[in-house]
């Protein structure tokens, strides 16, 4: 399975945007445990590869996050500012879903923008469909079920 960031990169390349992950996860020497480290709490960086687009800065996450997230972004001085200058601030959660009697992989696309009182709002600009399709079988699945 793809990780919601390995979506979110997709999404952003088919759209024509040169994109990097810009969340590191350190560990710190001798510890059992590391810390997370992103830009102004989003993951991804995106610049639009041939055209005026302005750049993208993305938090991506699982469905069930999304408002936490959003909660999350709203609290982010810098975003307000990155958004004021006319860049563009995402939150993409991806989560499965049924329709039709099939599973279906469903991107909730939101966009921070400024209402009239300068103040960072979000508005949903895109919902992405796919179909879930059934994991490959390995191998030692395949070797496993000969008769």
């Amino acid at each position: 399975m793809r990780s919601p960031t390995q979506r979110s990169l997709a999404y952003l390349r088919k759209r024509g945007y040169l994109a990097k992950v810009i969340e590191k996860y350190l560990k710190l020497p001798g510890a059992e445990w590391g810390q997370r480290f992103d830009v102004w709490a989003c993951d991804i960086l995106g610049v639009h590869a041939q055209s005026e687009q302005p750049p993208v800065l993305v938090q991506t996450t699982s469905s069930s996050n999304h408002s936490s997230r959003v909660n999350k972004m709203l609290e982010v001085a810098e975003l307000r500012m990155w958004t004021a200058s006319g860049c563009i601030v995402e939150c993409h959660s991806w989560g499965t879903r049924k329709k039709d009697g099939k599973e279906y992989w469903l991107g909730r696309i939101e966009r921070m923008a400024l209402d009239a009182f300068g103040q960072p709002v979000f508005q949903a600009i895109d919902e992405v469909w796919s179909i879930k399709r059934a994991p490959k079988k390995r191998q030692a699945d395949l070797a496993g079920s000969v008769v």
